[in-house]
């Protein structure tokens, strides 16, 4: 068990968490449980979350777990199709439109559209609603899905204009998993398990970098530290993210949506780049990254 433990540590949160683990695991076993105040807090809180789940006791015997399958009382989505989500979606006029619908039921399903808005395409078989619309106004339209099992409609409508955020953003981000361990290839698969997973066919749609992606202040590490910004003062990322239109138009193709972070200050929470005296700049270069969600750390 203590090794399944490890092997889920490195798969999930790489070595350092790994490493974190196995301190942990040792102290433990020698039935030390050090005062939080004495451990760093990445050490401290991987500790407890150990403790709390028990994969196995002191004495080193393994712990069985209960079967709580018996109390989640969401029942599993139909076979048939079912469009979930918002019935309303802003979008400023001439902005790139990238909507998934979010639909669950037993794929492959087939999308149609009545009177989509002129400028926009959709994909049937992936029911992603792309391109953009020129004028400000309310545009309704009719969204069908259909399947083996059975089919769904519902009415749809997207208001162009100054207002974008008319429901709350659903998504993920980096931060809490990956720390300042983030990478473009992380990226692309939390995009991947957006869709896998089936969050997407409920809504969430963004795909948010937290920090850590830029160049870190005072460090000696190649592939996190040099130079940051360009003679012309554009922000340079660092070498975990060597291509971030790629990335960006990678997590859009599969009608998602990239989010990126960062600070006013000069520096940010965890000692990287910020946007101090080039707010405007920075902001011109996410737009022309392809990042459509930004988190201004104060």
């Amino acid at each position: 068990m203590v090794e399944k433990t490890i092997n889920m540590a490195l798969l999930f949160y790489r070595k350092e968490v790994a490493e974190l683990l196995l301190d942990s695991i040792s102290l433990m076993r020698n039935r030390k449980i050090p005062n939080s105040k004495s451990l760093n807090p990445m050490k401290s809180f991987f500790l407890s979350c150990i403790i709390v789940s028990c994969t196995f006791s002191l004495s080193g015997q393994e712990v069985v777990t209960k079967d709580y399958s018996a109390y989640i009382l969401t029942p599993p989505a139909p076979k048939a199709p079912r469009i979930n989500g918002a019935t309303v979606y802003g979008v400023r006029p001439g902005n790139p439109v990238i909507y998934r619908i979010p639909c669950t039921g037993e794929r492959p399903i087939s999308f149609a559209i009545k009177d989509l808005p002129e400028g926009l395409r959709m994909d049937r078989e992936h029911g992603i609603i792309s391109g953009s619309i020129k004028n400000p106004g309310s545009y309704s339209f009719l969204i069908e899905a259909e399947n083996s099992a059975g089919s769904d409609k519902r009415e749809m409508n997207f208001k162009v204009g100054d207002k974008i955020a008319l429901t709350p953003p659903m998504g993920w981000n980096s931060w809490y998993i990956h720390y300042d361990r983030i990478s473009d290839q992380l990226m692309r698969e939390a995009a991947d398990q957006m869709i896998k997973s089936g969050m997407a066919d409920y809504g969430y749609q963004y795909v948010n970098i937290d920090d850590c992606w830029m160049v870190k202040h005072k460090t000696k590490d190649p592939e996190i530290g040099g130079k940051t910004r360009e003679k012309d003062g554009t922000l340079i990322t660092n070498l975990r993210f060597p291509d971030m239109k790629g990335m960006t138009d990678y997590i859009h193709e599969k009608g998602l949506k990239a989010g990126i972070y960062i600070s006013p200050g000069p520096s940010t929470c965890a000692g990287y780049e910020g946007s101090y005296r080039h707010e405007e700049q920075d902001a011109l270069t996410f737009a022309g990254r392809g990042f459509i969600y930004q988190k201004y750390d104060w």
